[in-house]
């Protein structure tokens, strides 16, 4: 009984630590939060700012709290999402406040230099082929060539639902444009290091195994396939059963006739995880 306590215990400052990222914002909300428990002298913002998230942090840590949220309301890894109820940001800032308001010639200078030192910036990408910010090619603030992707393929569909298999750039971009193109993966492949998925894979292969791609495909009712230009093949797509329905200037896009026959006659609306 108390090594499954601890378990959940160890579990539960793990998790804390990974919704934390760097550290830097944990650091800086434990001082606002131990500074305002000294300080802050009004009831009403007392139990905004110290009470209220001291007792939901208090019930994050509890090893019968995660028991129960995994038992009865998500099996799932989303233990974290408690942590969205203690209003972090509201508890820095209003600290942060204090101390300018009251320490005037010293409060702002080290305001500023903790923001600047820990935070980093926002305009920088990060790790993989997710851009944070980049200059807007149309007014849809979307990458040209996905919008030129999801035409071509909805011009051959007509506003059919299907599913593809495209480059990660895209699957930020795609479904904001058309909801209609449904994609093998998500975006959990570039968030996640540790993430793995067969037709990704396989897509990024030199050269690309069209027949063993289709055969992983199929039970994924993947109809749809985008290839950067400079992907090779051990066989021509077209002769592996694949119609090539366009290009853009940097990628190539294939259907696959068959297996939207198939759809066609079960229902374009559905589409198994």
């Amino acid at each position: 009984m108390l090594s499954r306590l601890w378990a959940y215990l160890e579990l539960n400052i793990a998790t804390l630590l990974n919704y934390a990222g760097t550290g830097f914002l944990l650091l800086i909300y434990a001082a606002a939060f131990s500074y305002l428990l000294i300080s802050e002298k009004d009831k009403a913002k007392r139990v905004i700012f110290v009470w209220t998230p001291g007792l939901i942090l208090i019930a994050f840590f509890m090893p019968p709290v995660r028991y129960l949220f995994m038992r009865f309301i998500d099996k799932n890894d989303t233990y974290y999402r408690m942590l969205w109820m203690v209003p972090v940001a509201m508890t820095v800032a209003h600290a942060f406040t204090r101390i300018c308001a009251g320490f005037k010639l010293i409060g702002l200078p080290v305001a500023a230099a903790m923001i600047i030192l820990c935070g980093g910036n926002v305009y920088k990408s990060v790790a993989g082929p997710l851009v944070i910010a980049s200059k807007a090619q149309n007014e849809y603030h979307i990458p040209q060539e996905v919008i030129e992707t999801a035409d071509i393929i909805m011009e051959k569909e007509q506003g059919h639902r299907v599913k593809a298999v495209m480059p990660l750039d895209f699957t930020s971009y795609i479904r904001q444009y058309d909801t209609n193109i449904y994609l093998a993966y998500g975006r959990e492949l570039i968030m996640r290091q540790d993430a793995y998925d067969e037709l990704y894979s396989m897509l990024c292969e030199e050269p690309v195994d069209i027949e063993k791609m289709r055969e992983a495909a199929v039970p994924r009712q993947v109809s749809y396939y985008v290839f950067p230009k400079t992907s090779s093949f051990l066989k021509d797509p077209e002769s592996c059963g694949l119609e090539k329905a366009g290009e853009t200037e940097n990628h190539v896009i294939y259907r696959d006739p068959e297996e939207l026959e198939y759809m066609s006659g079960i229902s374009y609306y559905y589409f198994t995880d």
